[in-house]
């Protein structure tokens, strides 16, 4: 699957506002541009949210997962409020829809932590979350 879209971001910065607000927002002006390549995720379901009321999946991640790059862009820089911006994009590989679950059923040692394998580093005992 692959295709175009349009997002909306609104971006509120929190640090020091008196030193590093000017260049926070001309970064974020700069990498804001027509040509411009991002990764993204977009989240239909995110962590802790739980409309089912199923405890069990509380801590489900449902996400689309692409490449993209942006064809038009707006950034609108208005006083005392955030900053909001409109991006058209497309996307430059598959659109993959990903999901990492919450896997009751893991083994696990007792300390919470993965049992690992021994011909194999990376490999876990039990489930995989990813899809």
């Amino acid at each position: 699957m692959s295709g175009s879209g349009r997002m909306t971001c609104e971006w509120e910065y929190t640090g020091n506002t008196s030193d590093e607000l000017p260049n926070y927002l001309v970064e974020l002006a700069l990498r804001t541009k027509i040509g411009g390549n991002f990764h993204a995720q977009f989240y239909l379901k995110t962590t802790s949210y739980n409309p089912s009321g199923i405890a069990s999946s509380s801590n489900d991640e449902i996400f689309y997962d692409f490449d993209a790059v942006i064809t038009a862009c707006a950034v609108q820089f208005a006083p005392s409020n955030i900053v909001q911006i409109t991006a058209d994009f497309i996307t430059t590989g598959p659109v993959q829809l990903k999901m990492n679950l919450d896997v009751p059923d893991k083994i696990k040692q007792e300390s919470g932590d993965n049992i690992s394998l021994d011909q194999d580093p990376q490999a876990k005992l039990g489930h995989s979350s990813d899809t």
